[in-house]
């Protein structure tokens, strides 16, 4: 059958529709009246998405020849948007083979128009990454199809590789020791300028195949970029300092280590950086008109993209892809477990809460909400999988409330999921074997829901076994708090990690992120001055070590260390970053502050004992008044424990007691006449 002649109009064959770019160019396809095929290997992986009620969506690997070409019985324009970056060192080989099979497959079904979006060609040695893009895009040329090779640089847009690892470096890094690529020069173009020209060469005569560079209006370093991003967002202006010595290796492991971006795939991305990506011809535009808004400045692009963050609007990620063997693939069939080992951990409790609440939090888990328990030891763990090549867990997730097949959270991927019932979760973490995260909630005739948690691990040899038997006594504490942590959040009466109530100072409306991110400064500025307090505790209760006071002031500082960490507890419960380096420049400063009024830096002033308990007085109450906003915070955070907030801030009310009795003592001392029987009991002095 030839669907050319169902009069339905052209047929357009998408491929990595799962991926960044595939997956918004099949809405814009569908707004330009097309009729639009999707070919992927599982095609549950498009089951969740908005538009795939009004695709056809067919299974084909495009590695064989036989299921691509049903893949492209009738299609009039493919898209090949394929590329096997982050797929180990065979990339090249596994992308040679892909873009033949598929070339010599739309040939045969006589394909009308082939399009593919790859990434510069400059004249210089290339990086692997970009030679191996090269070579597609002449693979595709001399397929005996009309086709059109797109050429980018690097892509602005919310959810790129390229944009997050930008955002992560300029936002996380006010100083940045950098490597020499961070004066190459680039020509960045808008992700919407990119979907304007994919949809465009579609109309192209077939006489034109050949290949196009694109690019925005701008032609910018990597560090002007950053300083531009900077801008943008309200940021400081950042300090840059390249250095010849950086490695892409070294690189690769910097921005693994700071951004999302693990450092499989950050290396082919550093790599590419080192060749100067600008447009040697502007020859698209005597073809294709322009941008209906011309081309896409560069400081817009990043303001349109940090409003869809902002706004949690981000259709597809770069994470959303993946390459074939990773360990989230299905497998070729169920696993068949007879003859082998399954290692379970399941947990199951009632929640009073409604089952569709209940899901609302499951659903919502991972990214900036965290998984409800033991916050350090998923760093950890997310740390190391980042030392040993893995994704790491600051991927996060495309949109905080709603998931769908496919998709990233952290170092999981979305397996299955079935609203509002049951969510699996597969791992991509570096295992000594398989292993799955499922979430499952049913509801009960008492209007109350019943929350089951398994974890399960398929073991790879005796070293699968050992890591499980190894992990097993922590299972209380990580799995065991997650389960009682999501029924928590259930039975509040709010979503977890929803906005701030206004009460606390946030903008109605505001992103859970951004959020997030200033509790994590409040937090942190209150960490800070905890240091300086329980430094200055300890010095004034060293001072009066031979005193009545003695002991009143050593349990005074035992009580202050002991809300220090507390606060830090609460940091890491929440998912927070601790910024050392806030708390070590207060300690600095309260060194400092040990030159006293009599100028002397050893020698107590006569006024030393009031000025140091005021400054104490202060601090608690200070502190008392974080308690009582973290309160108030509370009611939309699940992590937080209202309790203990409440204990917290009745031991600061009696810290407060205690030095005010201890204040009148110190000003009477200072400033008042003794008495006449004070002064005869005093020892004479020469």
């Amino acid at each position: 059958m030839n669907d050319r002649d169902d009069g339905g109009g052209r047929l357009f064959l998408v491929t990595g529709a799962s991926g960044y770019i595939g997956g918004r160019l099949v809405p814009e396809l569908l707004r330009a009246g097309h009729r639009v095929r999707c070919m992927a290997r599982s095609a549950r992986r498009l089951r969740d998405h908005p538009w795939a009620g009004e695709v056809e969506i067919v299974e084909a690997d495009a590695t064989d020849r036989e299921s691509t070409r049903r893949a492209l019985e009738g299609v009039d324009v493919a898209y090949y948007l394929i590329h096997a970056i982050g797929g180990g060192s065979g990339f090249a080989e596994t992308d040679r083979r892909a873009a033949r099979t598929f070339a010599d497959a739309a040939r045969d079904a006589g394909v009308r128009r082939l399009v593919y979006l790859g990434g510069m060609d400059p004249a210089e040695e290339l990086s692997p990454h970009l030679s191996s893009r090269a070579e597609v895009g002449r693979i595709m040329l001399d397929a005996g199809v009309p086709a059109v090779w797109l050429r980018a640089a690097v892509i602005t847009g919310s959810g790129s590789a390229s944009f997050e690892m930008l955002r992560y470096l300029t936002e996380r890094l006010p100083v940045m020791v950098t490597p020499r690529w961070v004066r190459t020069r680039l020509q960045p173009i808008a992700i919407r300028d990119v979907l304007h020209y994919l949809v465009a060469v579609a109309d192209l005569p077939a006489d034109v195949s050949r290949g196009f560079d694109i690019g925005g209006p701008d032609v910018l370093t990597y560090a002007d970029m950053m300083h531009r991003y900077a801008a943008v967002a309200g940021l400081r202006r950042r300090l840059i300092i390249p250095v010849p010595l950086l490695s892409p290796g070294l690189s690769s492991l910097w921005v693994g280590g700071v951004t999302p971006v693990p450092g499989s795939l950050a290396r082919p991305l550093v790599e590419s950086l080192r060749n100067e990506m600008v447009c040697r011809e502007d020859d698209i535009g005597r073809y294709v008109p322009p941008p209906p808004d011309g081309p896409t400045g560069f400081e817009r692009a990043v303001s349109l993209a940090l409003r869809r963050v902002r706004d949690a609007d981000v259709a597809t990620r770069w994470s959303s892809a993946s390459v074939p063997g990773a360990p989230s693939d299905p497998l070729p069939t169920d696993p068949d477990w007879a003859g082998g080992s399954l290692y379970t951990d399941e947990r199951t409790r009632t929640v009073d809460a409604s089952a569709e609440r209940s899901w609302t939090v499951v659903e919502g888990i991972g990214g900036d909400r965290g998984w409800y328990s033991f916050p350090l030891a998923w760093r950890v763990r997310g740390i190391v999988d980042r030392l040993v090549g893995g994704v790491g867990l600051r991927r996060g997730r495309r949109d905080p409330h709603r998931l769908r097949i496919g998709e990233t959270v952290d170092f999981w991927r979305v397996e299955e999921i079935e609203p509002p019932r049951l969510l699996r979760l597969r791992a991509e973490m570096r295992l000594p074997g398989l292993a799955w995260l499922e979430l499952r909630v049913t509801e009960r005739e008492d209007g109350r829901s019943d929350f089951t948690q398994r974890a399960l691990f398929h073991p790879r040899g005796l070293s699968g076994h050992a890591y499980w038997w190894a992990f097993k006594p922590f299972h209380d504490r990580v799995f065991g708090g997650m389960s009682r942590g999501i029924a928590r959040a259930a039975e509040r009466d709010r979503p977890a990690g929803a906005v701030y109530a206004r009460r606390s100072g946030y903008r109605r409306g505001m992103d859970v992120t951004r959020s997030r991110e200033l509790l994590g400064i409040y937090l942190n500025d209150h960490l800070a001055a905890a240091a300086g307090g329980v430094a200055l505790a300890r010095r004034v209760a060293r001072g009066h070590r031979d005193s009545d006071k003695a002991e009143r002031l050593g349990r005074l500082a035992d009580d202050i260390a002991a809300d220090r960490g507390a606060l830090l507890e609460i940091l890491t419960s929440l998912g927070l970053p601790v910024r050392r380096y806030k708390s070590l420049a207060v300690s600095v400063a309260e060194k400092a502050g040990r030159l006293k009024l009599n100028g002397g830096l050893v020698r107590r002033s006569p006024l030393s004992d009031v000025v140091e308990l005021e400054a104490m007085t202060l601090a608690v109450e200070g502190k008392r008044a974080g308690w009582r906003t973290l309160l108030a915070v509370a009611e939309q955070e699940p992590a937080l424990d209202t309790e203990r907030l409440r204990l917290l801030q009745e031991r600061a009310n009696d810290q407060l007691a205690v030095l005010e009795r201890l204040r009148a003592d110190a000003v009477r001392d200072t400033f008042q006449e003794p008495s006449t029987a004070d002064r005869a009991a005093a020892p004479l002095t020469s």
